[in-house]
């Protein structure tokens, strides 16, 4: 595979890396027959976005999680609502253009067209199993592979992209199925499939006629049971059929004996209408009785209720009597009560002004003596700001007199010191102080008397408020004396106040006991009048009560003499017919028709019983005679079945693919070592086994790649290595496996893509790092390789350099 020309538009990586919006690049032009070809510019030029983007198919590989479109969204690397990726390229002498239309927003969506071009137009490329480029991503990509292979041989061979997974990291299965696209063998896994289908098909549809086959082989089993359950069937028919005839002959005597009882019971009816008329005369006779009972007890009912109306009658009125004599006489004793104290009531009210006066007197000496407290309070109060200002002076002349005192002693050392009257007169601190205090002396003497003399002031000030403070005697004890001769003033005036207020009923408690002696005589009068009345209803209902109960006494004994002449018929007559003959008769009948019944069902089992069992016989006959095909198409299918998964694991995995892998590992590695040795020289030696050790000693299918290092004397894995050295040995691994699928016969790409693979590397091994290219693209007979790298020296190195800042 071999860009011709790329553009792109609408990428991030263009947009941030160019400043444009589109760039186009002409590699015919730019590469001219060059071998090793640098692509170069600052850091965020855009170099990876346009490696990246020189092949078809639909990711960009530095960016991707994995090595299929699958695993990649473009969309997060677009710098407006559509982009295009134009690419054309070519592969084993065919042209081609890849046209990508990405759709960003809301909806997105992606146009993928291959076209290829033929006798100088483009026409929808096609594969060879008839696929044509429609737009859609998935034909795009099917039609790709078809041409190129799988995303992952690819990507993994020729085109080491930034942050790619080392050789080293794959797994057993994945490694296999590089190795088998790149080495052409992976017809030989289609074929494995193929035969592993074919198994689970033929599989499933043994599956499908196994129950026919099994079916037949179990009414083989059954037909002697079925032939042995239709003889027995037929024996059930024959005693059903006896059973059946017994049945009808007892059938027929229990109707001949049942007509028999019903021929006696006609002959007895006459009996029993004259037995039935004197039951209706029984009847009639309670009848009677029981609606005289009834009206007795009536008006039983009735009277005794009168009865009790007027008792109850009686009772609330006296009752309500008592209770208003009672209410009448506490009215009358309550008048009498005050018409007793008509002169204390008149005496209270001559009294009340008198009264009145002394409680206003009362009340204006105790306010008086609230004026004296209130005046005591000011000179308590005064009293006690002129104990406070002595206290604090007391305090101010302690510290005045202590301050004289010291000045004094002070003072006093003017004469004292050697120093007065000499030439260290000035320099004398001692005798500046001296002087200094008996300047201050005389008004510190002054302030002393000052304070003496307001201390005297104020003590005689204190002496005469405490005198007068002590002149107002015990207040507390007038005061209290005060409030209870108002209280009790008050008192008294309430209660004279009270009675007066009683004169004015005075006048009509008279004439209220009159009324009401009257009313109580009343009251007496009706409850006198209602007990003559309730004992006149008590008698008359009383001779009404006497009359029911020989009303009903009379009905008793004629219902009593109607039945005894009743029965005395009855026993006249002969004895009444036993039904119960005519019922027995009836239930042994129906007995004998349950019987035959019973006997003509089993009759009818056994016969139907018989033709099922005849006709699932002659099934199963039928049945053994048509799936005779069926048993031999079985037998055919599980013989294929262990032929054609054999052909499977052949064809699969661990089969010829493996041993085809095996026989690859020691040739892959001689081509990896030559180009270490060519490159680096002799330090480095890689191995690769297909088998590796279990824990057991065994050996199973496996990928594993151990370098051994000649400096150090030792062998380790590709992962255990440093930054550096995991970069030759990787780049070497890609390279080797890349030259063997070219020199074996597999699919050749022709070109070469690295994206800054010798960043780790020092400046040494850089240049052996170019060697290495230029040994790869020798012995693989590629044409071309581009390389993006950060490092000026490499580009010298190159035979073209393509410089993205000044496209």
């Amino acid at each position: 595979m071999k860009p011709l020309r790329l553009r792109l538009a609408g990428f991030a990586g263009v947009r941030s890396g160019l400043g444009r919006h589109e760039v186009e690049l002409d590699f015919i032009r730019l590469a001219g027959n060059a071998r090793l070809v640098a692509i170069v510019g600052p850091n965020g030029s855009g170099k990876s976005t346009i490696l990246d983007n020189m092949q078809p198919y639909r990711l960009m590989p530095s960016r991707a999680t994995g090595l299929t479109p699958g695993s990649f969204s473009y969309y997060e690397h677009l710098s407006s609502p559509e982009a295009q990726k134009e690419l054309e390229w070519e592969h084993d002498g065919r042209v081609f253009r890849s046209t990508l239309v990405l759709r960003a927003g809301k909806r997105r969506s992606t146009e993928a067209y291959l076209l290829e071009r033929v006798d100088g137009a483009w026409a929808p490329a096609k594969a060879q199993d008839g696929t044509v480029s429609d737009g859609k991503a998935e034909t795009y990509d099917r039609l790709l592979e078809s041409i190129l292979g799988a995303p992952e041989a690819f990507f993994t061979s020729v085109f080491s992209a930034q942050n790619r997974r080392p050789l080293s990291a794959y797994t057993n299965a994945e490694i296999k199925a590089l190795l088998a696209d790149l080495l052409g063998i992976s017809r030989i896994l289609e074929i494995g499939a193929k035969a592993s289908e074919t198994a689970r098909l033929i599989a499933a549809r043994l599956e499908g006629a196994r129950p026919s086959a099994m079916r037949v082989k179990a009414l083989a089993e059954e037909l002697p049971k079925l032939e042995e359950a239709l003889r027995e069937a037929e024996r059930r028919q024959a005693e059903a059929e006896k059973r059946k005839a017994a049945a009808s002959a007892a059938l027929e005597a229990a109707r001949e004996k049942l007509a028999a009882a019903k021929a006696a019971e006609q002959a007895a009816q006459a009996t029993e209408t004259v037995r039935k008329r004197l039951s209706e005369r029984a009847d009639e006779a309670r009848k009677a009785c029981r609606e005289a009972l009834e009206a007795a007890a009536k008006d039983e009912a009735r009277e005794r209720a009168r009865i009790a109306r007027a008792k109850a009658d009686l009772g609330k009125a006296r009752e309500f009597a008592s209770k208003a004599i009672a209410e009448a006489e506490a009215k009358i004793a309550e008048k009498r009560k005050l018409l007793s104290r008509a002169d204390e009531i008149r005496s209270a009210k001559a009294s009340l002004e008198a009264l009145r006066e002394g409680e206003a007197k009362a009340r204006a000496a105790l306010e008086a003596l609230h004026g004296k407290a209130r005046e005591r309070a000011k000179l308590e109060a005064a009293r006690a700001a002129t104990a406070e200002r002595l206290r604090a002076i007391e305090r101010e002349g302690k510290h005045a007199a202590a301050r004289l005192e010291d000045l004094r002693r002070r003072a006093k050392l003017a004469g004292e010191v050697p120093c007065a009257g000499t030439d260290l007169q000035p320099k004398c601190r001692l005798l500046k102080d001296a002087l200094e205090a008996a300047r201050e002396t005389e008004a510190a003497e002054k302030r002393v008397e000052e304070m003496r003399a307001e201390w005297k002031r104020l003590s005689e000030e204190d002496e005469t408020l405490a005198k007068a403070i002590a002149a107002f005697g015990d207040l507390e004890a007038m005061t209290k004396e005060a409030e209870r001769s108002v209280k009790e003033a008050s008192e008294k005036t309430r209660r004279a106040t009270d009675l007066a207020a009683l004169e004015s009923g005075l006048s009509e408690a008279e004439s209220a006991i009159r009324a009401l002696e009257e009313f109580v005589s009343g009251q007496k009068r009706t409850v006198e009048e209602m007990e003559r009345a309730a004992a006149r209803e008590t008698s008359e209902a009383e001779e009404a009560l006497s009359a029911v109960a020989k009303r009903r006494a009379a009905a008793e004994e004629a219902l009593k003499e109607a039945l005894d002449a009743i029965e005395r018929e009855a026993q006249e007559l002969p004895p009444p017919f036993d039904r119960r003959i005519v019922h027995e008769a009836e239930e042994a009948r129906a007995a004998r028709e349950r019987d035959l019944a019973t006997a003509e069902e089993e009759r009818s089992a056994a016969e139907k019983s018989r033709h099922e069992i005849a006709a699932r016989i002659e099934a199963a006959k039928a049945e053994i005679a048509s799936a005779e095909p069926i048993s031999q198409a079985v037998t055919r299918m599980e013989e294929e079945i262990p032929f054609y998964r054999l052909l499977s694991k052949a064809f699969g995995a661990d089969g010829i693919v493996a041993l085809s892998i095996d026989d690859a590992g020691p040739e892959i590695a001689g081509l990896v070592n030559d180009l270490l040795l060519a490159c680096f020289g002799p330090r480095f030696t890689v191995s690769i086994r297909t088998q590796v050790e279990t824990a057991k000693g065994d050996l199973r299918e496996g990928f594993a790649i151990e370098v051994f290092d000649s400096e150090r004397g030792e062998a380790k894995p590709v992962s255990v290595m440093s930054g550096g050295e995991r970069v030759w040995v990787n780049e070497a691994l890609t390279r080797g496996i890349a030259l063997y699928a070219a020199r074996s016969g597999g699919r050749g790409y022709g070109t070469l893509f690295t994206d800054e693979a010798d960043g780790p590397l020092d400046p040494v091994n850089k240049r052996r790092f170019i060697d290495m290219k230029r040994k790869v693209l020798e012995l693989g007979g590629y044409e071309r390789e581009y390389f993006v790298s950060q490092t000026p020296e490499l580009w010298s190195m190159a035979d073209v350099v393509i410089d993205l800042s000044a496209v």
